[in-house]
């Protein structure tokens, strides 16, 4: 009977990993476990806030070397409500300001030209065409495009961009 409490915890956690890890679809799952995983980390008291304090102790824990002046800007932009701390909301706007990178929206902004917040399909291969010299079946310039689409809309927008330049 252990035993098969055992096989099946292992198959369970054989599948959480499998459903974590399967392709780059599952990016948006993974970052939100990550997140709250660093959150937790960083909420030693488990008030459900972070103080800037902190947040410079979880920054320097991950290797995010940015000045303490550029991370108190961020972190004021973040806390949208004024109170000197983030809650997890405040927190996940936090992460996206300091991981926005201004050359990607440009490059972004510069390809999407039928519509300035979705690059189309035809536009995306032909910057895969063009500029990163892919040589691909159509097929499957088709399943890149709609593996970093946003899953609700199904259309490419900046986040799903770079994602892909990131992968």
């Amino acid at each position: 009977k252990l035993f098969n409490v055992w096989v099946d915890n292992l198959e369970r956690l054989h599948l959480h990993r499998r459903n974590m890890m399967g392709g780059l679809g599952h990016l948006r799952r993974r970052q939100s476990v990550w997140l709250k995983q660093h959150w937790k980390q960083a909420n030693k008291d488990d008030d459900s806030k972070l103080i800037f304090d902190e947040l410079v102790r979880l920054c320097r824990h991950l290797n995010i070397n940015m000045s303490k002046a550029s991370l108190k800007t961020r972190f004021d932009e973040a806390d949208e409500q004024k109170l000197g701390c983030l809650d997890f909301g405040d927190f996940q706007r936090f992460v996206k300001l300091i991981k926005k990178r201004v050359e990607l929206e440009e490059l972004f902004d510069s390809l999407s030209k039928s519509r300035g917040d979705v690059m189309t399909q035809q536009e995306f291969k032909t910057f895969l065409a063009n500029v990163q010299k892919f040589n691909l079946k159509e097929e499957e310039y088709d399943n890149l495009y709609y593996k970093f689409c946003d899953k609700d809309r199904m259309e490419m927008n900046s986040e799903g961009f770079n994602s892909f330049l990131m992968s």
